[in-house]
């Protein structure tokens, strides 16, 4: 046998050299993709932008139910509603039609300001103080991430810009929503209506965004609150450019509907809970649950982050506190203007009415 020569021997090694370089660099992009993946996984449960802002919200104590639990519990809300509906069309028709007076009962639908994952197969409206900063957080995170250093409100632009429906027609929105898994978020209405209005005209924090923000709702809705229902000059410091609780709500009940921003329009405006049967209606009080529903069934791993925006969590000595400077016939027309949200999704305002003074 002739002996290897060493330029052949020298080739072999170099083969053999690369051959084993090769598979060392893809052992290593499959660790570091498995990394980055994992990375991907545990930043979803948290806000880049602000982590003091949002925390993983841990399921309640006690609140483990089975899937045909679980299923029937949405299942008598999605009953509740139609319930409701039927009993109430035609106020409904008629406070819809003052809004939209170009449309019908059967095009309404086409108002509903529902965001459309196309290539996922849900539709999620998205209420106003009702986590969905901890929902577009979530989705961001998970489907955008280079924009999870945007501020929070232009995370919700960027959101609804990439997940508009294709069409906003009433066709379009019926067919998605039978065709769709779909959720919405809701949230007793006069605890919705207090956070709008804490988040809005007072500072949550220092940051300069903060002061912009209170400077623009000043602006858009403080300075004309200010002018028509200031009687007398508040003492303290805070409502020197801000409407009290009270100026806030006797604005309201006086604002004509089309005139309603997002943070405070009722969420059967918002959502057409009659002409869609979404299949969850999540409950912020049961919202851990809820969401850990959703995201199974969206296919979705991670949990939802715990927004905590507005100076801390809406207690019941904070609502009773705020609450207290509006009297019993005021309360009575809060409760008109959000007469559909109360009886569509189940809320009471008795505990309200132990808050308010007589007069």
């Amino acid at each position: 046998m002739k002996s290897i020569s060493l330029k052949t021997l020298a080739v072999l090694l170099l083969f053999t050299f690369l051959l084993a370089l090769r598979f060392k660099l893809f052992h290593d992009r499959q660790n570091s993709e498995a990394k980055a993946d994992n990375q991907v996984l545990e930043n979803e449960k948290v806000d880049e932008i602000n982590p003091d802002i949002h925390e993983e919200q841990k399921p309640e104590v006690g609140e483990r139910l089975e899937m045909s639990e679980l299923t029937e519990i949405y299942e008598q809300r999605r009953l509740h509603v139609g319930k409701m509906c039927r009993e109430h069309q035609s106020e409904i028709e008629e406070r819809y039609t003052a809004r939209w007076p170009e449309k019908n009962w059967d095009t309404f639908v086409g108002k509903a300001d529902i965001l459309e994952k196309t290539d996922q197969g849900f539709l999620w409206c998205k209420v106003p103080k009702a986590a969905s900063e901890s929902w577009t957080t979530l989705f961001i995170n998970r489907w955008f991430r280079p924009k999870s250093h945007l501020l929070m409100w232009k995370q919700q632009v960027y959101l609804h810009s990439r997940w508009q429906p294709k069409y906003r027609t009433a066709p379009y929105m019926k067919k998605i929503s039978k065709t769709h898994f779909n959720f919405v978020t809701v949230r007793h209405p006069f605890e919705r209506i207090l956070s709008a209005y804490r988040d809005k005209f007072f500072l949550n924090g220092n940051a300069k965004f903060e002061q912009e923000k209170v400077q623009r709702w000043y602006g858009m809705y403080g300075k004309t609150i200010l002018n028509k229902y200031r009687k007398t000059e508040p003492t303290e410091e805070k409502y020197k450019k801000a409407p009290t609780f009270r100026e806030f709500v006797e604005y309201l009940v006086e604002l004509p509907i089309s005139k309603f921003d997002d943070h405070w329009k009722p969420m059967y405006m918002q959502c057409m809970p009659c002409h869609i049967q979404y299949r969850v209606i999540a409950r912020l009080e049961t919202l851990a649950r809820d969401s850990e529903h959703i995201l199974q069934s969206i296919g979705v791993s991670s949990r939802l982050p715990k927004s905590h925006t507005t100076q801390g969590k809406t207690t019941d000595n904070l609502v009773s506190t705020y609450y207290s400077q509006i009297n019993k016939d005021l309360l009575n027309k809060l409760y008109n203007l959000y007469k559909f949200d109360f009886l569509l999704f189940n809320f009471t305002a008795t505990e309200y009415e132990s808050f308010v003074q007589e007069s």
